[in-house]
């Protein structure tokens, strides 16, 4: 869990291949929790000095967390066989958010295809 969590770190930068569904849904769904972590830590110090401090440093972990949740989504897409212009379809309200998580959800494509090998694929080493 934490190595495909670790691993959608280290692609930072990287739109281009695929990710596959566990890696996807571990990156960020800790990366949910972190921004639920500051919605609770922000309400428990609603009232107090801290939460300047809170905002600072959670705003600036917002910051780093936009683009490698952006480039895991297009990798995701791209793992289905769909270019990364489809993350475009998350501007359309409630309908387009519903797409895309479709989307995520959906299985790998069994397959080589435009964007790389099929992430499931594993090599044999003689």
């Amino acid at each position: 869990m934490i190595r495909d969590y670790l691993k959608g770190w280290s692609n930072y930068f990287t739109f281009s291949g695929r990710t596959r569904r566990k890696e996807f849904w571990t990156f960020n769904s800790i990366n949910f929790l972190i921004v639920a972590l500051y919605f609770f830590l922000s309400i428990y110090f609603k009232f107090s000095d801290f939460r300047y401090i809170i905002d600072i440093v959670f705003g600036l972990i917002g910051l780093v967390l936009v683009i490698p949740t952006i480039s895991s989504m297009v990798r995701r897409l791209h793992d289905t066989s769909r270019s990364g212009y489809y993350l475009f379809l998350g501007l359309i309200p409630a309908i387009g958010q519903l797409i895309l998580i479709i989307f995520f959800f959906q299985d790998s494509s069994a397959s080589y295809n435009d964007y790389g090998e099929y992430p499931k694929f594993k090599k044999l080493v003689f």
